[in-house]
């Protein structure tokens, strides 16, 4: 048994949701007398796991693999750990999968379950979900947009202004419900709604944003903030649009998975015609 065993991610939101299933398996099956994550964000992020204490200080090197010292073990839960499992599977599930494989495989653990059984799911009673289930209840009828409008952190695509692209389509689709997770009402349409006005959390709402991504019919996203929470179990199955230069880290390779419910373009213009295709399907 290790005295604690410490996880750690020096990057951002969404490369810390991603590993939330890795984290509560290695609490399941590895002993330790303490759990803790580190990592630059709000505590709020991963706090449906209570075995978990939360610290803001990186222990390690971010970009070092695990690390053994003494009683304590490290785990370092960003993509880029172990190069050589990168470079084959880019920023995927897939890659996280096969590198916490590796990692457990050093300190002699078998890894458990299918790649599946690790796509993030969240515990939404953890999470300030109180005003947005009010708001959903009286838009059950609506059919809905989840459309992930913030900038893009990690260079997946060209940041463009998506405002005139959610203006275009709450005009052609005035009973469509669009749901935009940043911003200060900057399209002003009575179809378009903020989420910060809806959930009103004071702190982080990434988790919130999720919830209200989970009663949408379409998911549009360019892999970063909101979308990447948008990768959990409630959405495999419904219409994912992803905005990004590569197939793989735009759909966090679900798409190899569910290749019928992610559909991928890296041209603006085609997403919004993609977009448009989606909404009159409904």
């Amino acid at each position: 048994m290790y005295s604690r065993i410490h996880f750690f991610n020096g990057w951002h939101n969404g490369d810390v949701h991603v590993s939330r299933e890795f984290v509560k398996w290695i609490i399941k099956n590895v002993p330790a007398e303490e759990y803790v994550y580190s990592h630059k964000h709000s505590p709020k992020l991963i706090m449906d796991i209570p075995e978990l204490s939360f610290d803001n200080i990186i222990p390690q090197q971010s970009t070092s693999d695990w690390v053994v010292d003494g009683d304590v073990l490290y785990i370092n839960t960003w993509f880029r750990t172990i190069p050589r499992i990168h470079d084959e599977h880019e920023c995927t599930i897939q890659c996280l999968y096969h590198m916490f494989r590796h990692g457990l495989d050093k300190i002699g653990v078998e890894l458990t379950g299918d790649i599946e059984s690790f796509i993030p799911q969240i515990d939404y009673d953890r999470y300030e979900i109180g005003e947005a289930r009010l708001f959903l209840d009286k838009a059950e009828d609506k059919k809905k947009v989840f459309f992930c409008n913030g900038t893009v952190l990690s260079n997946q695509i060209a940041n463009v202004d998506m405002n005139p692209i959610v203006a275009r389509l709450a005009n052609k689709f005035n009973d469509v419900y669009f749901f935009l997770p940043n911003g200060n009402n900057e399209v002003e349409k009575p179809n378009v709604f903020y989420t910060k006005d809806i959930i009103k959390s004071k702190d982080s709402d990434l988790n919130e944003n999720a919830y209200i991504a989970k009663f949408c019919d379409i998911i549009v996203g360019r892999a970063s903030g909101p979308h990447a929470f948008c990768w959990n179990t409630d959405n495999v199955n419904k219409k994912v649009v992803s905005i990004a230069n590569d197939r793989k880290v735009g759909t966090f390779g679900l798409d190899e998975l569910y290749p019928k419910n992610f559909i991928h373009t890296n041209n603006y213009d085609v997403a919004v015609s993609l977009i448009e295709n989606e909404i009159e399907k409904l």
